[in-house]
């Protein structure tokens, strides 16, 4: 009886560390950035301040005026899997960067699972910050910058990378990937 649990532990331990080993050998790249929300005004769509409705334009003004500006972001990363072995990974530690600015850190804490033989996963990022406090600060003009190419009227090219770091599940111990996969996409107006 315990030969058999210990076999099964084992080959569960074998499989989980198979998925991981699939999952750093997939290939990346941001696929979206949706829902993109200032104080809860959608900003998609919007190339010019006629694009917005009187009554957004007023919580947007509301809010800035309170000292606080949120921005949400739901960033989504296309992970293909070029292997014969799914891919799994049960937690994703991220990092983002504007222009090379570390912007914001966080986790995904769901189970994202990669099918074998160019099969296609996403892992969803919710990235959101309080835009006045960021404003203030040296990474400011990279954020401005970022947010007006997102609305097609960017004069300047943004960089966006966000690190990922999974994280996978051996029996009741979680086994990080020794170091980070960097994804970037360059944004422009017209992006």
């Amino acid at each position: 009886m315990i030969y058999s649990i210990i076999m099964i532990v084992i080959l569960t331990s074998c499989s989980a560390l198979k998925e991981l080993i699939s999952f750093t050998r997939c290939e990346f790249r941001i696929k979206s950035m949706e829902s993109i929300r200032m104080a809860g005004v959608n900003l998609e769509g919007k190339s010019s301040i006629n694009d917005f409705k009187l009554t957004d334009m007023a919580i947007l003004m509301q809010h800035a005026i309170r000292g606080t500006l949120s921005l949400d972001v739901m960033l989504h990363i296309e992970a293909k899997n070029p292997n014969q072995q799914s891919a799994a990974i049960n937690r994703v530690e991220w990092i983002a960067y504007i222009d090379d600015l570390e912007m914001m850190t966080g986790f995904v804490n769901e189970m994202v699972v990669i099918p074998a033989n160019n099969g296609v996963g996403i892992i969803p990022i919710h990235i959101e910050f309080d835009l006045k406090n960021v404003v203030e600060s040296s990474t400011g003009k990279a954020i401005a910058n970022l947010a007006l190419n997102l609305m097609n009227i960017g004069e300047r090219e943004s960089r966006f990378t966000v690190r990922i770091k999974p994280t996978i599940l051996v029996g009741s111990f979680t086994l990080d990937y020794p170091g980070y996969i960097n994804i970037t996409k360059e944004f422009t107006s017209g992006n």
